[in-house]
């Protein structure tokens, strides 16, 4: 019996130490490639830039303050991305600046790139939170090259096209690097959310959004959960759980932050989350705490009021026949390039 409860604790405190060093390489890594990026951004001859676009480079560079101060690697990681894809996509632009201007250039260039958004991936096993972001960033990646060249056609100016391109490459760039990073930073069973319930979260997401819009229509408060949502059920209808699971938690987050916007009382004056007794040995969870610690105030207390217990609910199964179908009717709030 002792020597069993000897091996137990022996594996223990093996696997915290070999998680622990896991954390410590991603911390690394993410340290070296906000580096590289802020180099990179650098490198981009900004007269090459449309004046539209060339604004945005003082917007990345004001991201690394802000990346470099996040203490968790997990929410780091996450609010690295945006800065990530955005530089890569105008790097790409730059390179590529000629196509943006004409039309016979931009499909050649196009066709050219068709290899690497058909090439068959390999599955990752990494955390929940890793294959999360890298199947949002290949379903946008997809999609944005899909619409690249027809939206060339349509747009004034015609570089938009290229823009899509360049933000199609982005996302392509940035599943590789998440598929790069070192695992064992979260336990290997995390659970994973039931896809009927995801469904049905969905649902009534989008009846929440839709109310919010009808508060006031012109106040643009719906415009991101919106966008949000309609990320999630496309992952949903292409099986991508895992992308669909994180694309939900962040429309809840969108919506609570709209509505705390909105009505000043959503949350009380002076309210504090509760104090966690432990940091979670999950990444989505642990990404969701490490908004609980350094979030923004309202932030931690909508994290830990309304997201944290939303996501607990998509965990739990839910047969079809109980969901209840979206109506005939959306109503889209947010014009997405492909639709």
């Amino acid at each position: 019996m002792r020597r069993t409860l000897a091996l137990v604790a022996l594996i223990a405190l093996t696997t915290c130490h070999s998680r622990e060093n896991a954390v410590a390489d991603l911390d690394a890594r993410l340290t070296a490639e906000t580096a590289r990026l802020e180099t990179a951004l650098r490198a981009i001859d900004k007269t090459t830039l449309p004046e539209d676009i060339a604004g945005l480079m003082k917007g990345y560079q004001d991201s690394f303050a802000r990346i470099r101060g996040t203490k968790s690697p997990m929410l780091r990681l996450y609010r690295l991305r945006d800065t990530f894809i955005g530089i890569e996509n105008l790097a790409f632009f730059a390179a590529y600046r000629k196509a943006g201007d004409d039309l016979a250039t931009l499909k050649n260039l196009v066709a050219s790139r068709r290899p690497a958004y058909y090439a068959k991936q390999k599955s990752s096993d990494g955390p929940l939170l890793y294959r999360a972001l890298i199947e949002q960033a290949a379903n946008r990646a997809r999609v944005l090259y899909l619409a690249s060249a027809p939206y060339a056609k349509i747009s004034d100016p015609m570089w938009g096209g290229l823009y899509y391109l360049g933000d199609a490459e982005g996302n392509l760039k940035f599943r590789d690097f998440v598929a790069s990073l070192p695992n064992g930073v979260a336990r290997n069973d995390e659970p994973r959310a039931d896809h009927q319930r995801m469904i049905a979260a969905a649902n009534d997401l989008e009846k929440e959004t839709l109310a919010l819009f009808e508060k006031n229509p012109g106040a643009g408060g719906a415009i991101s959960p919106s966008a949000k949502l309609k990320e999630a059920r496309e992952l949903l209808n292409a099986n991508l759980d895992e992308g669909a699971t994180l694309a939900l938690v962040e429309t809840k987050l969108a919506l609570v932050r709209r509505k705390a916007e909105a009505d000043p009382g959503f949350v009380h004056e002076g309210a504090k989350p509760p104090a966690q007794a432990k940091d979670p040995d999950e990444s989505l969870p642990a990404l969701l705490q490490s908004y609980v610690k350094e979030g923004p105030a309202p932030v931690p207390v909508l994290v830990a009021r309304d997201v944290v217990p939303f996501y607990a609910t998509l965990l739990q199964p839910l047969a079809a026949k109980n969901v209840v179908a979206a109506a005939a009717v959306t109503v889209t709030l947010v014009r997405w390039p492909y639709t």
